[in-house]
């Protein structure tokens, strides 16, 4: 059951609501983490490869694909855990219970350099918190929100968390290069905390979940569900891509960790305005069209970024994926976000979602730990990446 309607705007205004309204509370947690977060959040794979470098690893970028691809194998394995228990006790305990284990995350990588084996413990951290904070967070939005305004409501989400992160890459940038990881992370480590606080005021929702985890991965199985479990899988994928494969890109290029900052920072701020244009449109046109156009041009986003040497035409291609992300992204989680809020069973749905983008990014990024040994030209794993946006418009065969 929905919710009181929602207006983003109102939201966005009316603060003084923030006890009563969810999505209130979704976008200041947002906000603060979003801002924290993205201080680091484009140097950790960069931090991590340097790390294992300096360990003596023979193939610091495989080793770093093949950490992360562990993690989100193990959240695939834990998530439905993590939504039992979110359902059990509320989602305003699972995330006040999930944000110090992001906090130890952090800790741990700050002190990997003086203790290698704290790497196992951070793989911990960071699986516990996903485990806990994201299945209960996508019911959340997906219960707060009304379906005529979903798509308004998830372009408020998505501008608010990056007007607050669209400074953090440069400044981590100036940060790192002035004063060093250790200062970074003492910055970082408090936004962390606090973000979990506005859930606090959250009213849990009435959807219990109550499948066992054997229940769920059957369903992945499930040939039936195949398309959209691939269309889920690819989105996780591209994220890691982006997120993990590019920003190391533009370090083997040697592209300084301010100017690596401000390209980021560039390319973020140009995907906030279209993140308000195809929120208005995926709530008025058909959605399915404008993520097949934009999945397109994502696609062809990355052959570009492939080909780039030098700041300024990366600047420019991270630009021309900024927007063409922006544009996918909006209708692609509003039809999952729609689907889910009105399924006979939104908390499996948001569970399989889960499992599927997670699976994705563990298989993806073990591939490229495997080619990673055999090349450290990362041209090929960015021509790799341009074939995965191809495959989000299979959503629109999700029926949950």
């Amino acid at each position: 059951m929905l919710r009181r309607p929602i207006h983003a705007t109102e939201e966005l205004v009316r603060l003084s609501y923030l006890k009563d309204h969810a999505l209130a509370d979704i976008y200041l947690s947002e906000a603060i983490k979003m801002f924290g977060v993205s201080l680091v959040s484009i140097f950790e794979t960069i931090y991590l490869f340097v790390v294992f470098k300096n360990l003596g690893v023979a193939f610091p970028a495989a080793a770093v694909f093949g950490f992360f691809s562990v993690f989100f194998l193990a959240f695939a394995l834990l998530c439905p855990l993590g939504a039992l228990f979110s359902s059990r006790f509320g989602f305003s305990k699972a995330a006040l219970l999930s944000s110090p284990f992001l906090f130890l995350f952090f800790v741990c990588l700050l002190l990997l350099p003086k203790y290698p084996w704290l790497i196992a413990v951070a793989l911990v951290a960071i699986t516990i918190r996903a485990s806990l904070f994201w299945p209960g967070f996508h019911l959340l939005f997906a219960t707060a929100t009304p379906a005529q305004n979903r798509g308004q409501a998830l372009s408020g989400l998505v501008i608010i968390s990056t007007v607050a992160s669209v400074l953090g890459p440069a400044v981590g940038g100036i940060v790192i290069a002035q004063f060093g990881y250790a200062v970074l992370f003492a910055v970082v480590l408090p936004f962390v905390l606090a973000s979990a606080l506005p859930f606090v005021l959250v009213r849990d929702s009435d959807h219990k979940f109550k499948h066992s985890p054997g229940e769920m991965f059957r369903r992945i199985k499930n040939l039936r569900d195949w398309r959209s479990t691939l269309a889920f899988a690819a989105s996780g994928a591209e994220d890691e891509a982006n997120g993990r494969v590019w920003p190391l890109f533009l370090f083997l290029l040697a592209i300084s960790f301010s100017s690596l900052g401000i390209i980021v920072s560039l390319g973020t701020a140009l995907g906030v305005l279209t993140t308000w244009i195809f929120g208005k449109l995926s709530d008025r046109i058909d959605r399915i069209k404008i993520l097949r156009f934009a999945s397109a041009a994502a696609s062809a986003s990355w052959l570009v970024r492939a080909g780039v040497r030098t700041v300024l035409p990366a600047a420019f291609a991270n630009m021309v994926y900024g927007v063409s992300r922006a544009a996918y992204n909006v209708p692609f989680l509003t039809t999952f976000y729609d689907r889910a809020a009105t399924s006979p069973d939104p908390y499996a749905a948001i569970v399989f979602r889960e499992i599927a983008l997670n699976l994705g990014r563990a298989i993806f990024l073990g591939i490229l730990a495997v080619v990673a040994l055999a090349t450290q030209d990362f041209r090929i794993l960015l021509v790799i990446t341009a074939t995965l946006p191809l495959l989000l418009p299979l959503i629109r065969y999700w029926k949950p």
